[in-house]
């Protein structure tokens, strides 16, 4: 607790900047620190990375992901992976050394679809939507203070995406988390729009209607401006419904 305080203290705000309910404050910091990793998307795009299920029969909790690079890659609590058997979110944020092969705890986020459409998983380019983020990392937290393990309650995960798809009018044949965005896809476009990463930023304190719902901090301006698109898609679904 005493490090994340130090390391707030250091922030300055930036300028609030609001669209429709949703407003982002910037936390400034460093403009010249770099991440010295890749994010999971950059190590997807260029093969220097790989996911798929852990076995041909698969296991929903678990994937693996093999680091085939020079470099660390970076996975973040809410990152989609989609394709393989069923669709999925990363649980916790995880720093995969390189030239590595580990197992991922992960959430499923299509309940109904167990068959395989890709050997590989590819990125989502999306995160989960806060309010189901925040409480997946609830369910994790209590996993692991019982048994040490990282996994949600699945079961409470899936009631949560057909929540969330029946408040936003969503259809979907398969309950897929990525339908309920597809379906706002011009909506959240706007609100991307709206938001732009400035010099120096390193997270964004995010409200709607005035109540302050979440932070988000990353260790460089470069790797908060790489996921920007995904938090601001993350918080407008929460606003559209506000």
């Amino acid at each position: 607790m005493q490090l994340i305080n130090e390391t707030l203290g250091q922030l300055q705000l930036g300028e609030a900047v609001s669209f429709e309910r949703l407003t982002v404050i910037p936390l400034l910091g460093d403009p010249l620190r770099e991440a010295d990793y890749l994010t999971l998307d950059e190590a997807l795009e260029t093969e220097q990375a790989r996911v798929q299920e852990v076995s041909d029969s698969g296991s929903v909790p678990v994937l693996r992901f093999d680091n085939l690079g020079e470099r660390r890659v970076l996975l973040v609590d809410g990152d989609e992976l989609v394709g393989a058997k069923q669709n999925r979110i990363v649980n916790l944020t995880i720093l995969v050394p390189a030239h590595s092969t580990i197992e991922i705890p992960v959430s499923c986020v299509e309940a109904g679809r167990w068959a395989h459409r890709s050997d590989e998983f590819s990125s989502g380019r999306r995160s989960m939507y806060a309010r189901g983020r925040a409480s997946k990392m609830e369910q994790v937290s209590a996993c692991m203070k019982v048994s040490g393990d990282h996994f949600s309650d699945q079961g409470a995960v899936w009631n949560d995406i057909d929540t969330m798809a029946c408040d936003l009018d969503v259809s979907s044949p398969t309950s897929a988390m990525a339908d309920i965005y597809e379906g706002h896809e011009e909506r959240l476009g706007a609100y991307r729009k709206a938001f732009q990463s400035t010099a120096g930023q390193q997270g964004a304190v995010f409200a709607i209607n005035g109540t302050i719902i979440g932070l988000e901090y990353f260790d460089s301006p470069q790797l908060f401006a790489h996921y920007l698109d995904k938090l601001i898609g993350s918080y407008a679904i929460e606003a559209m419904l506000a």
